[in-house]
């Protein structure tokens, strides 16, 4: 018998994190004999997992913590530990899992407090580089044995955490499982996006609008290319209203702004994009939106930070890291044959769904839940 597990997810709407907490709810139907989800209602997410997942697992609907958007402050973990009181009604429901997961930092420790007195242990999927206090708390769970094994979705995250402390490292806690493609993208076939009498003229940025995911940038870029057109593909950030505002009053007439979309593949064959951009001003964790846009045969583009660059190695995603930097690589790609435009597209839409195939992520998901089964009977044993 496989026992349980219980899954945790902090958000209502759907981004990169919650894809990855989709692949893991279907990774573990896969390998334990009931699994339950707990995550707040009313948004994109629900209406996947029903979708999805129908009957096949069970929902603790949670309230959604909501805290300032970027880098968290002390005033952020405040408000965490008063939250923490609004989960205690739902204890009872939480123990009768055997293994918890939980997706992201933001209910680690409302979380890790119903473990402790439960006694139970944690997965813990770290998705982002995160501040000194978070490592913190992250590395006493760790030690207390509350955190059995932590998920990284980049040797960059990892070694964020074991340059934080020399016992991350010692102990092997980290495990990395880079993050992988949904069924949806890792099954698209190559689609040739630059005709014979066409240069590159259709170039998309995905994600939800935000300073730090480098929109601002493309606007500058966008200045110098009026023959091009670029197109600004998801909603705005909750907390960056008025970045949005500000962008959208600035911004140059070949700036489009598409809005959010429900079937990106669609959507860029529509729009007839051909280049995809990642011009992110953080160190990235991962860079899910890179590989979406290189499996969707869009030639993609992306800053050297953080993990974006192990994804380059992996893909030959070209990197800049600069808006100068980036208008060169426009010019000369603009320069090229089509014949030249169809080999590079087509090598990293390959090399992309080689490396980021979903069965690869089940598969290292699997394992590590059967180690950490095995694990736990030695111990009881």
């Amino acid at each position: 018998m496989n026992a349980s597990i219980l899954l945790f997810e902090h958000a209502s709407q759907v981004g990169g994190g919650q894809t990855v907490f989709l692949d893991l709810i279907a990774a573990s139907l896969s390998h334990f004999d009931r699994v339950g989800v707990a995550y707040p209602p009313g948004g994109a997410l629900q209406q996947r997992i029903v979708t999805r997942f129908s009957r096949q697992v069970q929902q603790i609907l949670l309230p959604e913590i909501r805290l300032s958007s970027g880098r968290k402050g002390v005033m952020d973990l405040l408000r965490v530990l008063l939250f923490s009181l609004r989960y205690l009604p739902y204890w009872g429901r939480f123990r009768r899992y055997d293994l918890w997961y939980v997706n992201g930092g933001r209910v680690l420790l409302p979380i890790a407090l119903a473990a402790l007195i439960l006694r139970k242990k944690i997965i813990f999927h770290a998705h982002l580089d995160h501040k000194s206090y978070e490592k913190t708390l992250i590395l006493y769970l760790a030690r207390w044995g509350v955190i059995r094994m932590i998920l990284c979705p980049s040797r960059f995250v990892e070694a964020g955490l074991h340059r934080f402390h020399p016992w991350m490292a010692e102990s092997r806690i980290c495990r990395v499982i880079p993050n992988a493609l949904t069924e949806s993208f890792g099954s698209l076939s190559f689609e040739n996006r630059f005709g014979p009498e066409e240069s590159v003229s259709r170039v998309a940025l995905v994600g939800r609008i935000s300073a730090v995911k480098g929109h601002h940038l493309v606007c500058e870029v966008a200045l110098r290319f009026p023959e091009m057109t670029f197109h600004f593909i998801g909603d705005v950030l909750a907390g960056e209203e008025a970045y949005a505002r500000r962008l959208r009053a600035s911004a140059p007439a070949n700036v489009i702004f598409v809005g959010e979309v429900t079937d990106l593949p669609r959507t860029l064959s529509r729009l007839s994009i051909q280049l995809c951009l990642v011009p992110s001003q953080i160190d990235e964790a991962f860079g899910l939106v890179a590989i979406e846009g290189m499996a969707c045969s869009c030639i993609t583009l992306g800053t050297a930070r953080g993990a974006l660059g192990e994804i380059a190695a992996e893909t030959g995603m070209r990197l800049f890291d600069s808006t100068e930097m980036l208008s060169r690589e426009l010019h000369a790609l603009r320069e090229m044959s089509h014949e030249a435009l169809t080999a590079l597209a087509r090598g990293q839409h390959r090399r992309t769904l080689e490396t980021y195939h979903g069965e690869r992520f089940a598969t290292e998901v699997r394992t590590v839940f059967r180690e950490l089964q095995e694990s736990a009977r030695m111990r009881a044993s």
